[in-house]
Formats: structure tokens, C-alpha cells, sequence
């Protein structure tokens, strides 16, 4: 198993506390050329999460390793699983929403 119940459950809260914020970030004023729905946008997170949470490409190491590998592999898959459909000016702001 690649993450631990701990981490399982570190994973869910992340997604808890920041997918709404950019959800709601992305529909009230930001402009995606192709519109995309939150599905697609989540399932983008998923699939760079999936790529990057590989023991044969990097993701190994204690539990306190993992889970800051965790939070900073999630904050890239957020930005580009959700911000990707965004046009130049809307990837710059959904940025700042990233960073906080």
C-alpha cells in the first residue's frame, strides 16, 4: 500500500478543504476558454496524483517524508488538475488560491 491510513486520511483532508475553495475560485470570475465541469477537474487532480504517488518514481521514504511529499505533490496536482483550463490571467489569480 503506497500511503497509510494516516496519509489516506491527511489525502481526504486536502481534498476537503482546498476543492471547494477552488472550485468556487474558478466559477466566480475566472474565464476558462473550454469550459470544463468539476468532475473533469477532479479527475485531472486524481490522475497527476496517481502518476506522482509511484515508490519507482520517487514517492518513498518514513511517514513524515511521505506526507510532505504529499502536500506538495497535491498542491501541484490542484493547480493544474483544476487551474489547467484557465486562461493566462485566470492561471495567475487561481495561483495566489493555491499558494494560501
Amino acid at each position: 500500500m503506497i500511503l497509510g491510513k494516516e496519509l489516506q486520511e491527511h489525502l481526504w483532508d486536502l481534498f476537503e478543504h482546498t476543492v471547494d475553495i477552488g472550485f468556487e475560485r474558478i466559477r466566480t470570475g475566472l474565464k476558462e476558454p473550454i469550459k470544463t465541469t468539476n468532475l473533469q477537474q477532479v479527475k485531472g487532480l486524481c490522475a497527476f496524483l496517481q502518476a506522482f504517488l509511484d515508490p519507482e518514481k520517487g514517492f518513498k521514504g518514513d511517514e513524515k517524508q511521505k506526507k510532505k511529499d504529499l502536500e506538495c505533490l497535491f498542491a501541484f496536482s490542484y493547480a493544474w488538475g483544476l487551474g489547467a483550463s484557465l486562461d493566462s490571467k485566470g492561471k495567475d489569480i487561481f495561483d495566489s488560491t493555491v499558494r494560501d
